[in-house]
């Protein structure tokens, strides 16, 4: 395993990772004390060409979360770069900038020909904001035809803040990468949801 930048980040063309349950990167939780306070998270995985990432499995899904604040203050910022390298990524939830009220930036970075198998994904979700970074001539596929995902979440407000919004811009018309989503039961684009405390607040999406 290989070298560190800053701190919480890995850029490593040597990286075998394997993750049977939650991968999180950049990730601010309400079990810390933090949550009232200040504290934040800056933290990003960079694979290389020789790294493996393989997070949970068909049969027994896990949970991702790239730039995640679960708390009510501070700022995270998260980063997944899977463009290189060998990811296997099965999710039940791939949440890309989350929050329920603290600031939240999440990043995937992606540009591979296989399958992205989730069964619901979130660009930004809360009051988080989602970034989806697709290079001229990348790829992105999100489900199949015969295994579709169940949920594609852009600008999703689910939290309980009383301010902000969810905020995600997937513009695929300058780079113009190959994209293809197989959704099977929701696709939300700036959606506040009746769930969120926020449809009496001000919060938005």
């Amino acid at each position: 395993m290989g070298g560190c930048g800053r701190p919480g980040q890995w850029r490593d063309g040597n990286l075998e990772f394997r993750r049977k349950r939650d991968l999180s990167i950049g990730r601010k939780t309400v079990g810390s004390s933090a949550i009232l306070h200040g504290g934040g998270a800056d933290g990003a995985l960079v694979l290389g060409g020789n790294s493996v990432l393989s997070v949970g499995t068909a049969a027994a899904r896990a949970n991702l979360y790239v730039g995640s604040n679960e708390t009510v203050a501070g700022t995270v910022v998260g980063l997944l770069d899977a463009r290189q390298g060998v990811a296997d990524i099965h999710a039940a939830n791939f949440s890309v900038g989350y929050s329920t009220g603290g600031a939240a930036t999440g990043t995937l970075r992606w540009d591979r020909p296989t399958v992205l198998d989730v069964t619901n994904m979130y660009f930004g979700r809360g009051v988080g904001t989602g970034v989806l970074d697709l290079a001229a001539g990348g790829t992105f596929l999100l489900g199949s035809a015969g295994s579709r995902t169940s949920l594609l979440a852009i600008g999703y407000n689910d939290s309980y803040a009383g301010s902000g919004k969810a905020l995600a811009n997937l513009d695929l018309s300058v780079n113009d990468p190959t994209f293809a989503a197989y959704v099977s039961n929701d696709l939300s684009i700036g959606r506040k949801t009746v769930g969120s405390s926020a449809i009496l607040h001000g919060g938005g999406a």
